[in-house]
């Protein structure tokens, strides 16, 4: 894992975790749905595997 880990994307990743979905992450965070997307996106990226399960 050579790259960097970005804080806020990591900051996002636990707010996941913590809230329970992607949706209220994003308002906990005062933050869009889609940009929560794309902080997890480009987390798996840097780490090359799936972070979070997704159904639906």
């Amino acid at each position: 894992m050579g790259a960097l880990l970005d804080l806020v994307q990591l900051r996002t990743f636990v707010a996941i975790a913590e809230c329970g979905g992607f949706g209220r992450a994003a308002s906990a965070l005062r933050t869009s749905q889609p940009t929560v997307s794309q902080h997890v996106r480009s987390l798996e990226r840097v780490v090359g595997r799936p972070l979070v399960e997704r159904a639906g």
